[in-house]
């Protein structure tokens, strides 16, 4: 979010205005999308997979699927998708899991989230160790 709200705030000095930083901006809306909401779209589904962190309390945003506009938030261990009535163009069918919901206008869906048992980093091993180990990377 530090990088967004630089580019946002225009710390260079007048290179926002010139379009410099909108790749860095893309990029940080990119990574929000796909990597922490997991966004994903198969089968004419709009799937969601968040990766929960500790360091991000949670998120809200708008985003379109199919032309209807949508509000997709995370709190805690729960996931909302809500379709707004304002320029909606027909249902969207929305995923999390196994769990597919056809949304209507208006419509909202809370998806609970399971639990993440460990952060992945702490599970990953270096080379350094895998040496030790007899293994190679």
């Amino acid at each position: 979010m530090g990088a967004l709200d630089s580019d946002i705030k225009d710390g260079q000095g007048g290179t926002t205005k010139e379009g410099i930083h909108m790749g860095v901006m893309s990029g940080t809306l990119d990574l929000l999308q796909r990597y922490y909401v997991g966004s994903d779209v198969r089968d004419g589904v709009l799937y969601f997979a968040p990766t929960l962190l500790d360091r991000l309390d949670g998120l809200a945003f708008s985003m379109q699927f199919r032309a209807t506009p949508l509000r997709v938030s995370i709190a805690g261990h729960e996931l909302t998708v809500h379709a707004m009535p304002e320029g909606f163009r027909g249902p969207v069918r929305i995923g999390v899991g196994d769990e597919v919901r056809e949304l209507g206008a208006g419509d909202s869906w809370v998806f609970n989230l399971p639990q993440q048992s460990e952060p992945a980093e702490q599970s990953h091993i270096n080379n350094e160790e895998a040496t030790h180990r007899g293994g190679s990377v």
